[in-house]
């Protein structure tokens, strides 16, 4: 029998074991939340993961969950996953496969596919029997094959989104739907998606798999309207087993295609077909979504990318170094990794004109090389952030006027930008608490406290709350 004590303490210590594991600390408060004792059987802990995607987690983290069982009930205890985890656990095990050789070296290759392999809008159907082996192949569906699993780096800033994308992928309509990834532009989320097609391709040769962005599908939409194609567009997502739509943002203002978007998705749900989405912003702060897709897209799983950390984006440039054969001295890789900090494509981007110096002087990129580079690509010299501009960022980013953060009003959509803005002020440049109250016309530094404390909170448990502070943050970083 477990009782509500035992359960507490194993819950707080798997939180905090998973924090010291480097996880942030919203990830690990859920996996603690998911992560249940059932059960003592003899000296056999039982547990079971509520969250089917959590799982992931949960059975490669053995040794740490068995420490905490020892912790909590016993030295000569030991623990079991129920019958559902150790199933799933054995299914993933079962899929694993070696990582992909390494892609053949070439120059401004990272992110986009070629125009070529865009679908055409005049197609009836993009479906064929295809084996994503070949890159043609791959392309023909509109993915880029060099975007699997094995190429894309993981850390704690998108083991929720990677964890998500290869669940779906082992079982497609079974675990999610949709399955919707948000995060800032350039942080892997369109790498994530075509992993996803080129992963079920592997293992579903003759499935119907589309990818898709919304900017395009609008226009397909238009066309077919225009030319009486109605039923043809309908039958062309209707029919696909797989559909995956980027920046799905887009949509926004768009009031006949989203109504057409709409019975698309019920009807590839209802069949239970997988839909994978992304967009940059979380569902509820995308304007003018009708409410019925919004609700839909919420009901599914929602796993949001941040910005990579220091140590993260130096695996990044180290990874794509040695892929590209790009000779990086430490120091070298250390400068890109401090002053490109929020968007993953301008760091390869970065890369890339280093390796194009390379080639042309054959020698090692210097510091000075990287300097000149991110004055042209990423500005090194930006203006010094500080109180005010976090001010006018989060102004106009809540769409309210800058003397409203500093003005008396208690009013419920003036009083969190304010305190978001002073939540950033501590956390980004480390202004002390009278300065940030002064800023703020604010007497009592406490206010900042009690500031500061309520944003916190409602990053840890609000989705929309923690998406709307990252991109504020995304913002004033590629100012700093």
């Amino acid at each position: 029998m477990i009782n509500a004590p035992q359960a507490s303490e194993f819950s707080e210590k798997i939180y905090h074991t998973f924090v010291q594991l480097g996880f942030k600390e919203n990830i690990a408060k859920a996996l603690s939340e998911v992560m249940v004792p059932t059960k003592i059987d003899g000296a056999t802990v039982f547990l079971k993961c509520t969250n089917t995607i959590y799982q992931l987690f949960t059975v490669e983290k053995h040794k740490e969950i068995l420490a905490v069982v020892k912790s909590v009930w016993g030295p000569e205890f030991n623990f079991s996953f129920s019958e559902e985890v150790e199933s799933y656990s054995k299914n993933i095990q079962k899929h694993q496969k070696p990582s992909n050789p390494p892609a053949q070296n070439t120059i401004f290759d990272f992110d986009t596919p070629p125009s070529a392999a865009k679908p055409q809008p005049q197609s009836v159907s993009l479906f064929g029997t295809h084996k994503v082996d070949s890159s043609t192949a791959a392309l023909e569906f509109g993915l880029n094959p060099d975007f699997t699993f094995s190429s894309f780096i993981r850390g704690p800033s998108n083991s929720i989104a990677f964890s998500a994308c290869e669940s779906v992928s082992l079982q497609p309509g079974r675990l999610n739907n949709p399955v919707f990834i948000y995060g800032g532009s350039g942080l892997g989320k369109t790498h994530l998606l075509h992993a996803v097609g080129n992963e079920i391709l592997n293992r579903h040769p003759n499935w119907k798999v589309l990818y898709i962005q919304s900017s395009d599908f609008v226009t397909d939409f238009i066309q077919a309207i225009r030319h009486g194609h109605g039923n043809i567009f309908r039958n062309r997502f209707s029919e696909c087993d797989l559909l995956l739509v980027d920046d799905v943002q887009f949509l926004e203002n768009k009031e006949q295609t989203q109504h057409e978007f709409f019975h698309i998705f019920n009807l590839l749900c209802q069949k239970r077909k997988q839909v994978v989405l992304t967009s940059d912003k979380y569902p509820k702060d995308i304007p003018t979504l009708e409410e019925r897709l919004r609700s839909r897209f919420l009901q599914g799983l929602l796993a949001d990318i941040e910005p990579p950390s220091f140590e993260e984006r130096l695996a990044i440039i180290e990874s794509t170094a040695e892929k590209i054969s790009l000779r990086l001295t430490p120091d070298v890789a250390s400068l890109v990794a401090t002053n490109v900090k929020t968007n993953i494509r301008e760091l390869k981007g970065t890369l890339n004109n280093l390796l194009l110096r390379q080639t042309v002087s054959s020698a090692s990129p210097t510091v000075q090389d990287v300097e000149s580079v991110l004055r042209s690509i990423v500005k090194v010299q930006r203006q010094t952030l500080d109180i005010c501009t976090i001010q006018k960022v989060v102004a106009s980013f809540y769409d309210i006027k800058l003397n409203d953060l500093t003005s008396s009003s208690k009013a419920q959509k003036l009083v969190f930008p304010r305190h978001v803005a002073m939540y950033l002020a501590r956390e980004m440049i480390n202004a002390n608490l009278v300065e940030i109250a002064t800023a703020f016309s604010r007497k009592d530094h406490t206010t900042v406290i009690n500031a500061c404390d309520n944003v916190r909170k409602k990053i840890d448990t609000d989705a929309s709350t923690r998406s709307s502070v990252s991109e504020i943050r995304r913002r004033l970083e590629h100012m700093s």
